[in-house]
């Protein structure tokens, strides 16, 4: 099996200042559609919907109704569907490690298809029920990358096994899923057979409006983007000011107000749209920052709980300690552990997840803006609340005395080779 290339790759991908493939474990899971019906009661919810890719669909059930056959004509297309455990926004580049059967010969269909243009949609795959989202965003692949495997040699006919395909995208905007059109690729039998069939289904673009040009809307609208950058330069002085880090790793929200740019929104422009994608791309990441620091926390707490549980079982310590080699005492204490760090993380309401499938759900940019903007403010609103609290506590001060000590650390050159990047 030959791996052609794509040529025209962009090595100069948009460099966000924090990484999606952040390595998570599977205890805090904000991608449960259990969650999201919690949250219908929010107007930015009531577009979300769900499909099951293992059930049948007709033009009778399809999910979007359709109101005019010559608009269909030129915004609906069958597309490769990628479900994936995250909410990929419309905006800039994105990078996807392949290494699943069906996935690795999707892109190689992708790469070798040539009548057709190389697009894909990405939609977010529900951990507790296994259904999709029908919304999602359309990906063209810009280039792909293949890794092979040279314990397993070749494939009986000379060609390499491959192990893994880096593809390459950049998006083209956001879609609808009208259905699927081969559900037997998603049902059980074919997942345990780990077959290499992927999902494949009818899509339709949405259409890049503008905002509304009255004066009224378009006031209304310059009122939020100034918000927002108010909210969000505050939110960067109290992560800056280390309030709340006793929530966090050691230094990490210094390190994350540190990364973040100066404003939220680089160009207020009440009629652009593209603000919304790039200032939801910045607050996306922020939320997958605190939720992997979060993450942190919660293995370090359970490693220590395992390690605790396994001594007290006498005889030597065996490495890994796996939670099934545990008493039920002690595996019930590493559930509630779990469940609770999960919980404590929603109630942070930083959803890296279906806060931002609803952002892609709305159907207007008016409704996307204000969305976006409420979750801003309602991170602004938690940590002025922390702030009042350490200060009638006193712990805020504690707080700034560590900050300014771990900051006078940073600044102090380390001695010796050892400290020496240069040696390295």
């Amino acid at each position: 099996m030959m791996m052609p290339s794509i040529s025209n790759r962009n090595h100069h991908q948009q460099h966000l200042p924090f990484r999606r493939d952040v390595s998570l474990h599977a205890y805090i899971r904000p991608n449960l559609q259990s969650i999201a019906e919690q949250r219908y009661h929010q107007p930015a919810y009531q577009n979300v919907r769900w499909i099951d890719p293992s059930v049948p669909t007709s033009s009778s059930t399809s999910t979007i109704s359709s109101k005019n056959d010559s608009e269909d004509a030129t915004t609906m297309m069958t597309v490769p569907i990628y479900p994936i455990p995250a909410v990929y926004l419309p905006i800039g580049n994105h990078t996807l490690n392949n290494v699943e059967p069906r996935n690795l010969q999707m892109a190689l269909d992708l790469n070798v298809s040539s009548n057709t243009p190389p697009l894909f949609c990405v939609t977010l795959m529900a951990a507790d029920t296994g259904k999709i989202a029908t919304t999602g965003t359309l990906l063209r692949v810009t280039d792909m990358e293949a890794a092979y495997d040279p314990l397993l040699g070749d494939d009986g006919d000379g060609n390499k096994v491959i192990r893994r395909i880096t593809v390459y995208c950049q998006s083209e905007g956001v879609v609808d899923i009208c259905g699927i059109d081969n559900p037997e690729a998603a049902c059980r039998k074919q997942r345990l057979m780990r077959s290499s069939e992927y999902l494949k289904g009818p899509v339709r673009i949405r259409q890049q409006e503008r905002f509304a040009t009255t004066n009224g809307e378009k006031l209304q609208n310059e009122d939020i983007l100034n918000q927002m950058s108010t909210d969000f330069r505050l939110l960067k002085t109290m992560y800056e000011l280390g309030i709340w880090a006793h929530e966090m790793p050691p230094n990490a929200l210094v390190n994350l107000a540190k990364a973040l740019p100066d404003d939220l929104i680089v160009e207020k422009d009440s009629n652009d749209s593209t603000n919304i994608w790039q200032a939801a791309q910045v607050w996306q990441s922020l939320c997958l920052t605190i939720q992997a620091g979060r993450q942190q926390l919660l293995n370090s707490d359970r490693n220590e709980l395992m390690v605790e549980a396994a001594t007290k079982n006498g005889g030597p310590l065996k490495l890994p300690i796996h939670l099934e080699d545990l008493d039920l005492p002690a595996r019930r204490r590493v559930q509630e552990l779990e469940t609770k760090a999960e919980q404590d993380f929603l109630q942070l309401q930083l959803d890296p997840v279906l806060d931002f499938l609803a952002l892609l759900s709305l159907d207007s940019p008016e409704t996307q803006l204000k969305w976006l903007g409420e979750m801003v403010a309602r991170e602004r609103r938690r940590m002025e609340q922390a702030a009042l609290e350490y200060t009638t506590s006193g712990s805020l001060d504690e707080e700034l005395d560590d900050t300014i000590e771990l900051q006078e650390q940073e600044r102090t050159p380390q001695k010796g080779a050892w400290f020496d990047d240069d040696l390295w």
